[in-house]
């Protein structure tokens, strides 16, 4: 990032077509928030069904700080239930 700040919140949303893959239709998605390649530990848990999906998750200012330079990622994983 080119500044600095903490991460407050996180949300998914998947839109899925008619005939779409069964791991997308009744799978389970879990989006996970990354600083530097580690685990923060903040994620946002997604039960998929239906045509559209979505959840968020927050968290207090200054749970999960980083720095300028830092880099951010959202690492998304699946599992069937």
């Amino acid at each position: 990032m080119p500044f600095a700040g903490s991460v407050i919140g996180l949300s998914i949303s998947v839109v899925t077509t008619p005939g779409a893959p069964e791991a997308v239709t009744t799978g389970i998605l879990t989006a996970t928030v990354y600083k530097n390649e580690a685990t923060t530990g903040f994620s946002v848990v997604l039960a998929a069904g239906g045509i559209a999906s979505r959840n968020y998750a927050v968290q207090a200012k200054d749970t999960d700080v980083f720095s300028a330079g830092d880099r951010l990622q959202c690492v998304i994983s699946s599992s069937k239930p």
